[in-house]
């Protein structure tokens, strides 16, 4: 399997290619995963070249990209002309497209937003439910290969794949594999590693790792189901608090499971990270049944007007300090009474530090059931790292006293 990756603005950068992404995060759940990927330009010969490449290489092919209906889209025409197939107008589709941009509100149509309707002859049509670019399966039996070509905007491109790459697999006839995903927050990737392996022993199973601030995501690839399950039970009793529950994706998202099955309620109090952590409770759906607010308490007017941080504080230990994040979780849970609190208050840089409070020093409150922890942490990397990381330990220190 193979992704090809279509687009002038990938390869400059102004579009990050969540495509790839998505689509590796498809096959996996099948067992699988791409063996090549490519990003070229909107350029006929460097299309047809990669290609070729990938038709040498691979049985099945996911093309993203290129079926808008500028001048720069060309991929629907240089696959039709690398397989020797032409264009036809479907009068249905050019009508699809037309309702589409009436419904838009738009009075006068461009002639070029037509080109869309223009289907390769002798492909498999698959229509688009979001946008008006259709994509396209096309089989080459001569070189066994299945190229499956898809629009470039998510939204659009994932019910597409979702609909179809079941049955292709399946098509294909490739030898299935067995992967499964556990998620570990709070923990070193090494120390992951260390306890992967141990976990494994000495059966045959592909151990993979994806770390970032918020957490190390482990894949565990097999033939063998039993014995990629056997491995993960192990691994996840290892893991212990540092394990993100199956029925979770996130930290913040088993946050609100657990307080949301205790009918409880949580708030924050954020400073250097500036709402940061409120952000990521309010990604979840369904949020609202347990977050009840949070205090963005960036200066120190702030922290004492609204969160009653007392200014002697304030004079002796600094607004970073371990007294302010006290401070701070106690005025909080006066203004929300909620079940559960977090404060964060800290430098994020790349000003603002001493010789004794660096850049990346941060302090973080939780507060459960009466029970307050204060915990100070210094952390590496510029601002954004900084904060991202300040955040991720937070949410993992709110988790841990929460299962404690």
């Amino acid at each position: 399997m193979s992704v090809l990756s279509i687009g002038n603005e990938l390869l400059r950068g102004s579009t990050v290619n969540t495509n790839l992404s998505l689509i590796g995060k498809k096959l996996a759940s099948f067992g699988f995963e791409p063996k090549i990927q490519t990003a070229v330009p909107d350029n006929a010969d460097d299309i047809s070249e990669a290609l070729n490449f990938m038709m040498r290489n691979c049985g099945l092919i996911i093309s993203t990209g290129g079926l808008g209906p500028t001048s720069d889209d060309i991929t629907k025409k240089t696959f039709a002309d690398f397989f020797g197939l032409t264009l036809e107008r479907d009068i249905k589709t050019a009508e699809r497209v037309r309702g589409f941009w009436k419904k838009r509100g738009k009075t006068r149509i461009p002639e070029t937003v037509f080109n869309q309707a223009d289907l390769i002859k002798g492909a498999e049509v698959i229509d688009n439910e979001v946008g008006t670019a259709p994509g396209f399966i096309i089989r080459n039996k001569k070189r066994k290969t299945i190229l499956m070509v898809l629009p470039g905007p998510p939204a659009e491109m994932l019910p597409m794949l979702d609909e179809k790459i079941s049955s292709l697999i399946k098509e294909m006839d490739f030898e299935k594999q067995r992967c499964v995903e556990i998620l570990s927050s709070g923990i070193s990737e090494s120390l992951v590693e260390e306890m992967t392996v141990r976990a494994i022993g000495g059966e045959k199973i592909l151990p993979a790792y994806c770390a970032s601030a918020e957490g190390v995501r482990i894949y565990l690839k097999s033939k063998s189901l039993s014995k990629i399950n056997a491995a993960r039970s192990i691994l996840e009793k290892k893991l212990g608090q540092n394990l993100i529950s199956r029925g979770a994706k996130t930290v913040e998202e088993e946050i609100i499971d657990t307080l949301r099955k205790r009918k409880q309620t949580l708030s924050v109090a954020e400073s250097c990270t500036g709402g940061m952590i409120g952000g990521k409770i309010t990604d979840i759906p369904g949020a609202s049944d347990v977050f009840n607010g949070g205090i963005i308490a960036y200066s120190n007017n702030i922290k004492t007007q609204m969160l009653g941080v007392r200014g002697e504080t304030l004079k002796k230990h600094g607004a970073v300090s371990e007294k302010c994040a006290r401070e701070m979780i106690c005025g909080l849970k006066k203004v929300f009474s909620t079940s559960a609190a977090v404060s964060i208050t800290g430098i994020a840089g790349p000003g603002g530090s001493s010789p004794s409070k660096p850049v990346g020093l941060v302090f973080i409150g939780t507060e459960y059931n009466g029970k307050i922890e204060i915990r100070k942490y210094i952390f590496s990397g510029n601002r954004e790292m900084i904060r991202r990381r300040a955040v991720s330990s937070a949410l993992n220190q709110l988790k841990k006293i929460l299962t404690r």
